[in-house]
């Protein structure tokens, strides 16, 4: 439990937590964060011998979660439609929304390929494994919704939204460029260049959904968007 809450300190599903506290009812976001980590480290335990041993797949595992990111960032900034649905019909939405955003980027992290090296090192104590490699995940991401909360209480929802984006947007660049360098041995300035240009769209993306939008130009209060989120 200790390897995989050191492990999973500062890493981007901690500041994913962070993110979907300021966004979400924090009972189901700790509800969705729960299932994903059931899911991600049961899948690491059942399947560590054959990830851990298959370096082709960790590779697109890694640059589908990678890609994740960039995905989740630009698609935070989008206006919630479900906002205007009865809570009746929305009412298992977002916990499947956090979730499954939780679930991808964990595909491929140290902390799951964590627990695919310990899965692999004690096959006969799979159960123990499972348990441990819950706990530090649990520990360290309880840490992760409670600065969310803080957060949520002192920033405006527009500011919120375009750190979040930035931040998902930036996690999904640096673990690409390292999957390119570490991983697929491409040459530095092909993978800048590549970077670079990728850069170019995502950031014309990213300065067309927040004027389309109006990001920047909603009026919400801080306590309020946090005390009256219900969805």
């Amino acid at each position: 439990a200790g390897v995989v809450s050191l492990a999973e300190m500062a890493d981007k599903t901690q500041l994913m937590t962070m993110v979907f506290v300021t966004k979400y009812k924090v009972s189901k976001v700790v509800i969705g964060i729960l299932l994903a980590i059931i899911l991600s480290q049961g899948l690491a335990v059942a399947l560590g011998s054959i990830i851990g041993h298959n370096q082709s797949m960790n590779i697109w595992i890694q640059i589908t979660a990678s890609a994740s990111f960039i995905f989740f960032g630009l698609w935070g900034l989008q206006e919630d439609k479900t906002e205007k649905v009865s809570s009746k019909n929305n009412k298992y939405g977002n916990i499947l929304k956090v979730m499954i955003a939780f679930f991808i980027a964990e595909l491929g992290d140290k902390t799951q390929l964590s627990t695919i090296a310990f899965s692999i090192k004690y096959p006969d104590y799979y159960m123990a494994v499972f348990l441990g490699s819950f706990t530090g995940m649990v520990i360290a991401n309880a840490l992760g919704v409670v600065i969310g909360v803080i957060l949520c209480k002192h920033i405006p929802e527009g500011t919120i939204k375009i750190i979040s984006a930035i931040t998902f947007i930036a996690f999904g660049f640096i673990e690409l460029y390292h999957i390119m360098i570490d991983m697929l041995f491409i040459n530095v300035k092909i993978v800048i260049g590549i970077l670079l240009l990728a850069a170019i769209i995502i950031i014309s993306l990213l300065v067309y959904i927040v004027r389309n939008n109006n990001v920047i130009g909603k009026k919400s209060s801080k306590n309020k968007y946090c005390k009256v989120k219900q969805h």
